[in-house]
Formats: C-alpha cells, structure tokens, sequence
C-alpha cells in the first residue's frame, strides 16, 4: 500500500510509519479468534510506548472491560488519538470500545454514498468512512481469500467478503496521521473535532443537517481536514442549517477568499 510504487494500490497515511500489536490468538482452524481483554489493552499501551500517536481497533467486544478502558483512556490523555470500528450488527448502538468516550467511533458508507445497511449506529457515532466492496491488501500468495492471477490483493465478497466498519475505521485513523504529519502539536480532542468539523454531511433529506446518530458528523474528508476548513454541506454556506438568500450573500461576501 505504498503510494507512487506502481504496485497494488496506496493506502492513506501517506509519509506515516506504522506499527502492528498482536492483540487476539486463534482458537481453531477456521479463522475464528479469542479476543483478549488484557492483551488489547497490552496492544495499546505499547502503540504509546514506542511513541505511535494514532490507533485503529477494529473489533469489538461483547462487553466492557476496565483495563480496556484505562489503557484507551491513559494513552489519550498522553496525546494518543484512537479510532475504533462502530460494528457490522445494524445495531442501534454503537460496539465497544468503539462506544468509549476516548474512541473516535467510525460507521461505514456503501459506494453510492449512502449508510452501510450493516453498519452500527447510535449518538457515540462520530463519522463514517468507505467500508464496502475495499479493494485492500491480502495475505501473500494463496495463503489468504485470493488466489488468483493478483493474490496479493482481494476485494468484494467475491474475494472474501471487504466489507466492513472494519474497513472504515483505520481511513479515519489514515486521515488522523496525516493531519498529526503535518501538524505534530495537535492532540487528539482537536484531531477528533477538526476531522468532524470538515465531514461531508450525507443524506441529509434522509438524517437531517449536522449530526445524527446515523452517519456521525458525516463523511470524512482528509483535504479539507488538512485544509482546515468546513466543507458546504449541500449549499448551507454560512452554517446555520439552512440553505436560502443567506447563503448566497455568504458566498459572494468571500468570494475569492479561503473563508467557505
């Protein structure tokens, strides 16, 4: 995944590095895995240790867990932004730990834009990200859901079946590292509200304006996040909710300037 190599495809935390904890352990041959409440928060105190600024957990879990909970909460308040997936019940809440207050929760959209049918939703919801039919890396060679003529990369159910807030989630983490990049003093409560203040907001005949438990704050959107600024949500100019002659006047006062 990465970028400008003329190989497989690019990932979105351009110019990142990134480090992986084994956090679950195989229970049998068919894939299944026993989380682990003590090495997930193992996973996550060790990111902090070696000085990684952005976690992804894409899990969840059937119930809480106090030292989960700490090491998720410790580690933010030592300026490490995390990022978890909402779940694929078509719940009306959001999983854990994706539903803790230290955990930016990420849904999924389909590729027409809209909600993943699949995807959890709920008022800890902060924002959804691409989660259906990812063209992703897979296991090299046949040791993983391809093995045909480009074995080392699957997408769709086809292939496996990439589709998931578990796709969605680590773009939200990609689109944090970026910002982190080119802004290395940001801590995570203003990553968390500068990524929902440039959201694309979907659907909004369907969920309203603004947030909704549905979709969050909206999509995310990395240029304008890195861009810090607001992106229009569907011709609302000025931001209060309504699109009307107020917009229009807003449009032509800063016409020609980076304020919309």
């Amino acid at each position: 995944a990465r970028t400008n190599n003329s190989l497989g495809i690019a990932g979105v935390g351009v110019g990142c590095f990134l480090v992986s904890a084994k956090i679950v352990n195989p229970i049998n041959a068919s894939g299944q895995f026993n989380p682990d409440p003590q090495a997930i928060a193992a996973g996550i105190r060790y990111a902090s240790d070696v000085g990684a600024k952005v976690t992804n957990s894409s899990f969840a879990l059937g119930m809480p867990f106090q030292a989960v909970a700490f090491a998720y909460e410790d580690t933010w308040n030592a300026g490490v932004v995390h990022f978890a997936a909402s779940g694929n019940g078509a719940a009306p809440f959001v999983s854990y730990p994706a539903s803790l207050p230290w955990v930016a929760a990420v849904g999924a959209i389909d590729r027409t834009g809209l909600r993943a049918d699949f995807s959890n939703t709920g008022f800890d919801l902060d924002f959804v990200g691409p989660g259906v039919d990812i063209y992703t890396t897979d296991r090299t060679g046949c040791a993983g859901y391809n093995c045909g003529s480009n074995p080392d990369y699957v997408i769709g159910p086809d292939g496996g079946g990439t589709d998931g807030t578990s796709f969605a989630s680590p773009y939200a983490a990609g689109v944090a590292a970026l910002l982190l990049h080119r802004n290395p003093r940001l801590i995570p409560q203003q990553i968390i509200s500068r990524m929902q203040q440039t959201c694309v907001d979907i659907s909004p005949q369907v969920y309203g304006f603004g947030f909704d438990e549905f979709t969050g704050y909206g999509l995310i959107n990395a240029a304008a996040a890195l861009g810090g600024t607001a992106m229009p949500r569907t011709g609302d100019a000025n931001g209060d909710n309504a699109v009307n002659f107020a917009d229009i006047t807003a449009v032509l006062t800063n016409f020609g300037t980076t304020n919309l």
